[in-house]
């Protein structure tokens, strides 16, 4: 069986040596405990005191043994002089084979740690058998495995030991899942995949190209003609998606699985990929990638147009209502100063001392007649204007104004992606949720029965104002809400791989409640698992 390489030459040398000690760490590891003292001093020769004493200090840091001749010269000397004897590199390599067995097994047992055989090394290769359904990384499957062996207390194998069960996981694994996917596959499906394999006539030449390397293509830009490029992707890979999923929710692939095979169908040449012998494997994952993929940009897309587009509405409003303010100006001038100039008359002689009440009617009579007054009069219908327009800017109608000249622009652009995006709200009940399904089912079309509690009483009379129904602010406060609920987490999406609900990350319910004594013990959490112990453990005084 050859071997897979987990980890790189010089990673190997270095696993297969003790750690580096400073010397801090060689008087910690190598301490005198009370426990080693009479076996110390037990001992027959200063050879096996010292290879004693390091075998225990590099096992109490690491969890495993090393040989001899990997032993690090300083922690020789180190050890020595704690032990006031002299024995050098060279010396400790007659430590005795046999010896040196037994003191591995005295040091197990003191320390409560299983050797690497028998029942130890069934639990490690049924963890190994799972890890390699999670990971795709040998060397994270192999850091994985070594922490799982330390957690559960058994002996660190050597180097040569993990990658033997790696290997012999790995090819039982991929076995087993082409096997299933050879099952589980219709010849309809068959057929799909197969069908990634086309030749298509090139839109700007005459030669042919791969249907599979149109797929593979998922420009981040945000130019309307690569909005609506990604989009015919999207549709393709989500009509594909669907058709197979029931062969992908059979193979039960984790992400980082798949992630692995999808990125070797981006990387390599598709005469590679159609004669390899996981082809329909490679094709299945490619699909789910993919589709997530361009979901993620897709929605990017979605985000920073929609906001650009929301800021450009800002913006036209401030010049909206600059534009009035500049226009009024000129009359608001003019009414303040008539009125100041009016009021001022008309206070001088209501307040007069000098004037007795009949003087200062008449005096009134005789201004109400001046050619001025008549030209205040004349101003009225500026005033109402003014008016007019101060109640639009308290009404935010400068606002609504941009709004509806932005809204062909903005749905140009996310339409497609509102309407074929698969969103889902976190409750079935939820209002911005119902109004999203309303608008696909619709395939975008908005009319008066558009679902519109979503939607703030202030926003419902403005958009349904007197039976006028305003699609334009529908459409692009819908775009405004959608972006919130996304960050906020309110709403997602289960075929993305940035937009995923939380709970998409948990270990599913059913799982958790069929196998919950394995998953604690596989996390080393069963000690865990009696709430009232653990209280009662947390509360103790002595403890922390």
């Amino acid at each position: 069986m050859t071997l897979k390489e987990i980890l790189p030459p010089d990673l190997q040398d270095e696993f297969e040596r003790p750690p580096a000690y400073s010397f801090l760490k060689q008087r910690h590891f190598f301490a005198i405990s009370p426990w080693l003292k009479p076996i110390l001093r037990g001992l027959d020769s200063d050879i096996n005191r010292v290879g004693f004493l390091l075998q225990w200090g590099y096992f109490r840091s690491s969890g495993r043994f090393f040989k001899t001749s990997r032993y690090a010269p300083g922690d020789v000397q180190f050890v020595g002089k704690l032990l006031k004897v002299e024995v050098s590199f060279e010396q400790l390599q007659t430590y005795d084979r046999a010896t040196i067995g037994r003191h591995r097994q005295l040091i197990r047992t003191e320390l409560g740690v299983k050797p690497f055989q028998d029942t130890a090394k069934e639990i490690a290769w049924g963890e190994v058998r799972h890890l390699v359904t999670r990971q795709v990384s040998p060397s994270a499957v192999f850091g994985s495995l070594c922490e799982f062996i330390r957690t559960h207390r058994i002996e660190v194998p050597t180097y040569y030991t993990l990658a033997v069960l790696i290997t012999q996981a790995f090819t039982e694994f991929e076995r087993d899942l082409l096997t299933l996917l050879k099952r589980e596959v219709t010849p309809a499906q068959v057929g799909l995949i197969e069908s990634l394999f086309e030749k298509l006539e090139a839109e700007d030449s005459h030669r042919q190209i791969y249907r599979l390397s149109t797929l593979r293509q998922a420009s981040e830009v945000i130019k309307l003609a690569d909005i609506r490029e990604n989009m015919a992707r999207l549709k393709e890979l989500k009509t594909l998606y669907h058709a197979l999923l029931p062969a992908l929710t059979r193979l039960k692939m984790s992400d980082d699985l798949v992630d692995h095979y999808a990125q070797y169908v981006l990387r390599a040449e598709i005469f590679q990929i159609k004669r390899h012998q996981n082809s329909p494997l490679l094709a299945l994952c490619f699909i789910q990638y993919q589709y997530f993929h361009l979901s993620d940009i897709l929605l990017i897309t979605f985000r920073n147009t929609t906001g650009q587009i929301l800021n450009q509405i800002q913006g036209q409003r401030d010049k909206l209502m600059v534009a009035a303010y500049g226009e009024n100006l000129p009359a608001m001038d003019t009414i303040l100063e008539s009125y100041l100039r009016q009021a001022e008359q008309l206070m001088r002689t209501a307040f007069s001392f000098d004037k007795t009440q009949a003087e200062k009617f008449d005096l009134l009579i005789k201004q109400l007649n001046d050619p001025s007054i008549t030209a205040f009069l004349h101003l009225v219908p500026s005033v109402k204007k003014l008016h007019q327009q101060t109640r639009k800017t308290l009404a935010n109608s400068f606002l609504h104004q941009a709004m509806r000249e932005h809204t062909r622009v903005l749905m140009t652009r996310v339409a497609d992606i509102m309407r074929h995006i698969e969103f889902t709200p976190s409750t079935p009940t939820d209002t911005l949720g119902l109004a999203l399904v309303a608008y696909q089912n619709r395939h975008g079309v908005i009319t008066a029965t558009a679902p519109t509690d979503f939607l703030t009483a202030a926003e419902k009379k403005i958009v349904d104002n007197e039976g006028h129904f305003d699609t334009a602010l529908y459409k692009v406060w819908l775009a405004d809400y959608l972006i919130r609920a996304l960050k906020s987490g309110r709403i997602t999406v289960r075929t993305s791989h940035q937009h995923r609900a939380f709970d998409e990350h948990l270990i599913p319910q059913t799982e958790w409640e069929t196998q919950k004594q394995t998953l604690l013990e596989r996390a080393a959490l069963r000690h865990l698992t009696h709430w009232p112990t653990v209280q009662q453990t947390l509360s103790c005084p002595e403890i922390g």
